[in-house]
């Protein structure tokens, strides 16, 4: 009896040790979640010109070092994918074919935001064609439902018993568009509407970290309106961790509200506009760890004839790096920029803080 006591307290010894040794090496093999936003793209006009020359993929050959390194890679898809050309009256209308959406998926993207003012350019069915063309690619669309309220309800990415919750809102005035519930749709939620969303989620589950995707703004200005600011203050405040913006096609100021990052907008990310930054962008990323965001990085680029790229060393694109960076940081008054050292990982990337 003695023996058989001894043994179970040896094997119970053992599972103590195995369990311990796990928890540790679990430990030290987590790193942390990396999440990378970028702005507006377009896959019609003159960009669908570049595109039949070189392909989708050569699009993003600028930026697939970045990322390979990242575990989500998510974007505002401006472009609806579908075959069929049924567009609504009005003053621009892009389309792309559904088979884009493999090419998309190949350089790396997981997410796309469908609540913007484009991807109902061809209808409902062409909105509907998007979804399923990212879909069956692998792609995840956002901000997209059968019926309004489905479209309104977030994405969860679970990953190192880390979940994060995802929205995708359109803010705009859409041309031609009216909200019907039972039919497919993007989300178009009013602040209040979104606000009670967040709150009832972090009631429900404190520890999900809350992504806002908004597609808002005034194009072509460098500064949001003060509604913006208010509304920011309202969805960090529900608690929002971190809020992506987009629409006005060029980069705006980026701030910390309540503690939580707002980029106000990311500017073109794949477009066929130049000057006065409009072909100058950021992309954001996001590393959370312990179920908060405590790393947050911003990539400067150019774009040029419709492609991002990095800066190179050269003498000209020092200088022009130089403005843009002088100018988000002009922008951005409340905000720290910090070098990261330029290297194969992390070309030109700005590690931001708040002052």
């Amino acid at each position: 009896m003695k023996i058989i006591f001894l043994k179970h307290i040896f094997l119970l010894i053992l599972f103590f040790c195995f369990s311990c040794q796990n928890s540790t090496k679990e430990k030290v093999d987590a790193k942390p979640i990396k999440l990378l936003f970028g702005g507006d793209i377009l896959l019609d006009r003159g960009v669908r010109m570049e595109i039949e020359k070189k392909g989708v993929v050569s699009l993003f050959d600028s930026v697939q070092t970045i990322f390979n390194e990242q575990d989500y890679v998510l974007a505002n898809l401006e472009s609806p994918l579908t075959d069929k050309s049924s567009p609504i009256p009005k003053r621009f209308s892009f389309r792309a074919p559904t088979v884009y959406a493999d090419s998309l998926k190949k350089v790396g993207f997981t997410h796309l935001f469908l609540a913007n003012n484009h991807t109902n350019d061809h209808h409902r069915k062409g909105l509907s064609n998007t979804f399923n063309a990212l879909k069956e690619a692998g792609i995840i669309g956002i901000g997209y439902g059968k019926t309004h309220s489905e479209s309104c309800e977030p994405i969860f990415i679970e990953k190192q018993n880390t979940k994060i919750a995802v929205f995708s809102v359109v803010r705009v005035p859409l041309e031609n568009w009216f909200q019907m519930e039972n039919k497919p749709s993007i989300c178009q939620l009013g602040t209040a509407e979104l606000v009670e969303k967040i709150k009832q989620l972090k009631k429900k589950e404190p520890q999900t970290i809350i992504i806002i995707s908004l597609h808002w703004g005034t194009e072509y200005k460098f500064l949001p309106k003060v509604e913006q600011r208010k509304e920011a203050h309202l969805l960090t405040q529900a608690g929002a961790d971190a809020i992506i913006g987009h629409h006005p096609h060029v980069t705006q100021c980026i701030e910390f509200i309540n503690k939580k990052p707002v980029f106000y907008s990311l500017g073109n990310f794949v477009f066929d506009q130049e000057g006065e930054f409009k072909d100058r962008c950021i992309l954001a990323g996001l590393e959370i760890e312990n179920n908060k965001i405590n790393r947050i990085l911003v990539y400067p680029l150019q774009i040029k004839n419709n492609i991002p790229q990095f800066f190179s060393n050269s003498d000209k694109d020092s200088v022009e790096k130089s403005i843009f960076e002088n100018q988000l940081q002009n922008l951005s008054k409340n905000i720290r920029f910090e070098y990261i050292k330029q290297d194969s990982s992390h070309l030109g990337s700005l590690l931001i803080q708040k002052k």
